[in-house]
C-alpha cells in the first residue's frame, strides 16, 4: 500500500470519528432541550445511558433510534482495522510498537508528559506557533 493510500486511510479514519463526535453532541443537545442530561460516559456506554434516559418517551426513541442505527461505528471500525494491518504489514512500524506510548495510531498533537513517544526519541517538545511540535536536542 503507497503512502497516497495511507494517508487516505488515516483520513478517512479522522473524518468519520469527527462525524460520530458531532453526531454525539447532536443528540446531547437535543435531549438537553427536553431536560435530559447525559453527564459523562464512555464511547461504549452512549447508546446505553442514550436508551435509559428516553425510554419513557416514544417520540425521542424513535429520533435518537434513527440517528444511532447510522454505520459510523462500522466505518470507524474498518478504517482502524485497515490502519492496524497496514502495520502488521511494515516492519517499521512493529518495531517502533514495542515502544511504550506507540500503536498502530499515536496522536502526538498535545504532548503532554515526558512518557510520550517524541521524548523516547530524545525529541524536546516547542511549541511555535499555534501547535505544539517535537524537535531534536
Amino acid at each position: 500500500m503507497g503512502s497516497q493510500e495511507n494517508q487516505a486511510l488515516l483520513v478517512a479514519r479522522e473524518q468519520l470519528l469527527g462525524w460520530l463526535i458531532d453526531v454525539e453532541l447532536s443528540i446531547r443537545g437535543i435531549l438537553r432541550g427536553f431536560g435530559q442530561k447525559i453527564g459523562p460516559v464512555t464511547c461504549n456506554g452512549f447508546e446505553a445511558r442514550i436508551q435509559e434516559l428516553v425510554i419513557c418517551q416514544a417520540t425521542l426513541e424513535l429520533m435518537v433510534e434513527a440517528i444511532l442505527s447510522g454505520s459510523i461505528k462500522g466505518g470507524i471500525r474498518k478504517a482502524a482495522q485497515g490502519c492496524s494491518r497496514v502495520v502488521r504489514e511494515d516492519a517499521v512500524c512493529r518495531r517502533l510498537m514495542t515502544m511504550p506510548s506507540v500503536g498502530p495510531l499515536v496522536d502526538d498533537s498535545n504532548p503532554a508528559r515526558s512518557q510520550s513517544p517524541g521524548a523516547l526519541f530524545g525529541l524536546l517538545a516547542g511549541s511555535r506557533g499555534p501547535a505544539t511540535r517535537w524537535y531534536a536536542q
